[in-house]
């Protein structure tokens, strides 16, 4: 067996093992065992439980944050209320960009969220939640010509955020389908919308 498909095999292993015992109950020697492997094949191949882990995860969640990252840099919020209809709003909004690209990675972010405590990436969602925050806050500079408490307003855009993404959050931890966390997620969309809407109406 070629040496890269050893590593699939270790990773598929690897995987079963993390999501089923957590990242830090997980163990090296169980899974070079169960991948038919010694522990020192194991080793020569991943230096320790953490490279291991992002070996399995790394590719596609750095992918998400990146292309988050970028999706954020460019999207307006202004922008997007022209847009005439509300389901159309939800469409080309951020809440639906990170949904669909953290189901299309769906397994990489049920490890990181469910069982990924202790793990390189058990502060991934903090990641996420300082793009939205620093974005939305850029936006909201962009509109107001004075702000009197800037504390104040950074300190509500960070707890929204927080919120927000504790709701995402949660589609992985219900398992829910894709068609149940699109209607979830709408839901939170309007919500957020008519609650930000009311909160830029005033001057802080």
């Amino acid at each position: 067996m070629k040496d890269d498909e050893i590593k699939v095999k270790i990773a598929e292993v690897a995987k079963r093992e993390f999501l089923e015992l957590g990242y830090v109950d997980a163990s090296m020697r169980n899974i070079s065992g169960k991948a038919g492997l010694t522990t020192g094949s194991l080793y020569n191949r991943f230096r320790d439980k953490a490279e291991l882990f992002e070996y399995i995860v790394g590719d596609s969640v750095n992918g998400v944050f990146e292309k988050f990252e970028n999706f954020n840099a460019s999207y307006s919020i202004k922008e997007n209320a022209k847009i005439q209809s509300e389901e159309e709003q939800y469409n080309t909004s951020a809440m639906k960009f990170i949904i669909d690209t953290m189901f299309d990675n769906y397994d990489s972010f049920d490890l990181i969220i469910n069982k990924g405590t202790g793990s390189p990436y058990e502060n991934f969602i903090d990641k996420l939640i300082d793009v939205a925050t620093k974005n939305t806050l850029n936006y909201i500079y962009s509109i107001k010509q004075e702000i009197k408490n800037p504390q104040i307003i950074a300190d509500i855009t960070h707890l929204l955020n927080v919120a927000l993404f504790d709701a995402i959050t949660e589609i992985f931890r219900k398992h829910y389908t894709k068609e149940q966390a699109i209607d979830y997620m709408r839901s939170i969309y309007f919500f957020y919308d008519a609650g930000w809407s009311k909160l830029l109406e005033k001057n802080f």
